[in-house]
């Protein structure tokens, strides 16, 4: 059985969920709201609670990779250029699996 700390399992967890969700705006054209990242995520089986969610898009929008916006209680998310650079695996950033032209997503 692994010794990883639950911290490290979660990390690792969150670099993915965070490649995940900007590969996923990447492949709708740049857009889309949180109901669909959840499911895709869920998916994935890296979905968790709509608060983790908003966590991570909190995140992703903090590093400049993603703007959110709201239509009613709703976020709506949308990709940046930098997004896009991390996305294709242009840029690196901290917090983000770093993408690979057969990664998983």
């Amino acid at each position: 059985m692994n010794n990883e700390p639950i911290s490290d399992l979660e990390g690792i967890v969150a670099e993915h969920r965070s490649l995940a969700v900007l590969r996923a705006l990447y492949q709708l054209d740049g857009s889309a709201n949180e109901h669909v990242l959840l499911d895709r995520l869920e998916r994935l089986a890296l979905g968790g609670t709509r608060r983790t969610i908003r966590d991570c898009l909190d995140q992703l929008d903090m590093k400049g990779l993603l703007r959110t916006t709201w239509a009613g209680s709703t976020q709506v998310v949308h990709l940046t250029e930098r997004g896009r650079d991390v996305t294709t695996g242009r840029e690196v950033v901290e917090g983000v699996l770093k993408a690979g032209a057969d990664g998983p997503y």
